[in-house]
């Protein structure tokens, strides 16, 4: 029997003792604890002789086999009676299980006893030989086996194809019932499935992922110690998977530099079916698989540098192509989710002073649904990558369900689809925060890597630049518009003044005496009214080369007789448009520190505007308050408004809401901004309240003495 494997020597050690016997025999081996298996005799029959769990004479068949000589015991009555015989087989020290003989009571003498003994030996020999040379057999197999693993690691540098042709190679070298690889991802604590074989390539998903600390295979990824589990119904780490017939596993860490990077699990549908043997051969071949693995990882970085470069080179040639922003951001959004391959989707939002709004998309199926969009600052992912400044990954597990990362319009504009992972990176200039690039892919939820972060800030870096240019060009071409603008109307204005002065001083030489001092007193005012348009150019020339500052006069003003004067000058303009002219001035109001012309040209403009804006019938109300630190000065009119969107921007230099050549009401726009530097200098503030057809308010407070 030598040279026989272990079912055949079970078979002629049961055959043989049926013979000596005259009835039938079976081996009973240990499968781990007081778990038997029944080798050398027909599945059924077995079942049927000894029962499930065996058992003779109502007596389990392990309480006999723990018993260090032969027993016997006597089955049934009468004629029927048979006598069943246990002799406990064990070879070097070791039990390995019994052989069970059952034959006819009548048939059998004491002397048998003895001869079934000497049998027994004998058949434990063969079986601890048997053993032995199996072991040895499969030890040279596992040797085999690590040479035929080098080469498959020597064979490609792809990690995946790598892995699954390793996990096939075990499986089929040992038969084993399940093979699985898992690679470890230790920025997310878990380990996905890379390659299977056997069970575990038909019971289990792609990417099939487990925690760290969940199960024997998330304990060593987060422990890296191997765990050999005989019977895994007394393993208490063991976690129930798709494969139900598991009744052993053995899980062992693939190290990469010092920090477990994989683990090699084998699974088996018998109990007690690896041993020490089977971790010293999964322990070589993960050496194999280490070594093989971190030459995989450094080509890929290398051929990923190397692409992320090109990528960047082709991003930036195109972006540094286009100034026009609203084409700028369609390539940026299209570019991304190119170049990052999880991407699926994405969109670029950047703020527009009071939230951020979706500009630009690629890959969504409605990507108008995206136009509701506004999230403030730490509304979902976007708003809390903007403030904070950081690039975040995120998943679609519960953290994420407790605290949305998404607004609604996202998933309307995917088709209905549920995001479930997400990338977003801020879009941003050293100085100045523009926006943030979201990207978004509906797979699973780990899809995005570090790795992608990284490439992805890059990306939104050179985007920040493209977009910071596109920006600044506008503002260039608007400030230009607006140079123009403000020339033609500076030009118009300029003229009417001068054509009624001409006009009337052509006329005086045929006016009489009094037709004459009317003539003159009209060209004074015009004079006057195009001295005060000079003035006004100046002082912008002089607040845009710094110069104002530089040359006030600061003393003591009687803030309320320079509002007095400007109404007196001013009612006239109102009797005309016949509207209403109101003051309230108390007499109390303080004198305050500044230059008096400055502030003259404040009151003139912020009151011109409303006697300009108000239509006939109408109210101009100016109120002045003194305070013990302020003066307070409200110009209030009933006219046209101001929208709500043109609140800041009225202030710009050569901003008018109407600005066409047919606008309705002269000016130049540059009266507000005036009014708005002089209040800066003085230390003071301004606001505004309107809304369209509902009039105006403009309150400004000055500092009576105003800060150094």
């Amino acid at each position: 029997m030598e040279d026989r494997d272990l079912p055949a020597v079970f078979a002629i050690i049961a055959r043989e003792a049926a013979s000596l016997s005259g009835g039938e025999a079976a081996v009973v081996l240990r499968d781990g604890g007081e778990d038997l298996r029944v080798e050398g005799m027909d599945r059924a029959r077995a079942l049927e002789l000894l029962g499930s769990p065996p058992a003779l004479g109502g007596t389990p068949l392990f309480a006999f086999l723990a018993r260090s000589g032969p027993s016997s015991v006597r089955l049934g009555e009468g004629e029927q009676a048979r006598r069943a015989f246990v002799v406990p087989l064990a070879a070097g020290g070791r039990a390995l299980g019994g052989l069970v003989v059952v034959a006819p009571e009548s048939t059998w003498a004491d002397e048998d006893m003895a001869t079934l003994g000497i049998f027994g030996r004998r058949a434990a020999v063969a079986v601890a030989k048997a053993d032995a040379r199996q072991a040895e057999d499969r030890r040279a197999g596992q040797l085999a086996l690590l040479a035929g693993a080098s080469e498959i690691a020597a064979s490609t540098l792809d990690v995946d194809a790598l892995l699954g042709a390793i996990a096939r190679y075990i499986q089929r070298s040992f038969g084993y019932y399940s093979v699985a690889i898992y690679l470890v991802q230790a920025e997310t604590r878990g380990a996905s499935l890379a390659g299977a074989a056997g069970a575990a390539a038909i019971a289990l998903p792609r990417n099939h992922r487990m925690p760290f600390g969940t199960g024997i295979i998330g304990w060593v990824a987060e422990r890296g110690e191997h765990i050999l589990a005989r019977d895994i119904r007394r393993e208490p780490r063991f976690v129930p998977s798709a494969m139900r017939a598991t009744l052993s596993e053995l899980a062992v860490p693939v190290r990469l530099a010092g920090q477990v990077g994989a683990v090699i699990n084998v699974e088996s549908d018998r109990v007690d079916a690896f041993d020490q043997g089977d971790v010293v051969a999964l322990d070589g071949i993960a050496s194999q698989v280490a070594s093989a693995i971190q030459n995989a990882r450094l080509f890929d970085e290398k051929v990923r540098a190397l692409r992320n470069l090109e990528i960047l080179q082709e991003i930036t040639n195109v972006l540094n192509s286009e100034l026009e922003l609203g084409v700028l951001l369609e390539r940026i959004a299209r570019r991304s989710v190119e170049a990052v391959r999880p991407a699926q989707m994405g969109a670029v939002l950047l703020y527009d002073g009071e939230s951020l709004r979706v500009r630009s998309s690629f890959g969504y199926v409605d990507p108008e649904a995206l136009g509701v969009v506004r999230l403030a600052f730490h509304e979902g992912l976007p708003g809390s990558v903007f403030v904070s400044g950081q690039g975040r990954l995120v998943g679609s597990g519960a953290l994420e369900r407790r605290h949305p990362v998404w607004h609604p319009a996202f998933r309307t504009a995917a088709g209905g689809v549920d995001a479930k992972s997400a990338l977003c990176v801020p879009i941003a200039l050293p100085q100045e925060k523009l926006g943030v690039l979201l990207l978004e892919s509906t797979t699973s939820i780990d899809e995005f890597t570090p790795e992608d972060l990284r490439f992805a800030a890059t990306l939104a870096a050179h985007a920040a630049i493209a977009i910071g240019n596109a920006l600044r060009l506008r503002r260039i071409v608007e400030m230009d518009r607006q140079r123009q603008e403000y020339l033609s109307n500076v030009s118009h204005e300029l003229r009417s003044p001068l054509t009624s002065i001409q006009g009337y001083l052509e006329a005086l030489a045929d006016a009489d005496g009094e037709q004459a001092a009317q003539y003159l007193r009209v060209a004074r005012e015009q004079s006057q009214r195009l001295g005060r348009m000079i003035d006004e150019v100046l002082h912008v020339s002089r607040l845009e080369q710094g110069l104002a500052q530089r040359h006030l006069e600061w003393s003591p003003v009687a803030f309320a007789e320079i509002v007095r004067k400007v109404l007196q000058g001013q009612r006239q303009e109102a009797t005309v448009k016949g509207l209403q002219l109101a003051s309230t001035i108390p007499p109390d109001v303080p004198v305050l520190a500044g230059d008096e012309r400055l502030l003259q040209s404040l009151v003139f403009h912020l009151v011109e505007n409303a006697v300009k804006f108000t239509g006939a019938g109408g109210h101009v109300d100016v109120d002045l308050r003194g305070h013990s630190d302020a003066v307070v000065l409200r110009v209030r009119d009933d006219g046209i408004g101001i929208a709500p969107e043109f609140h800041d921007r009225i202030f710009e230099k050569f901003f008018m809401v109407d600005a066409s050549p047919a606008k309705a009401h002269p000016g130049a726009g540059i009266g507000l901004f005036l009014v708005r530097e002089i209040v800066a200098i003085h230390g003071g503030a301004i606001r505004v309240e309107s809304a369209p057809g509902r009039g105006a308010t403009f309150e400004v407070r000055l500092p009576i003495r105003p800060s150094d």
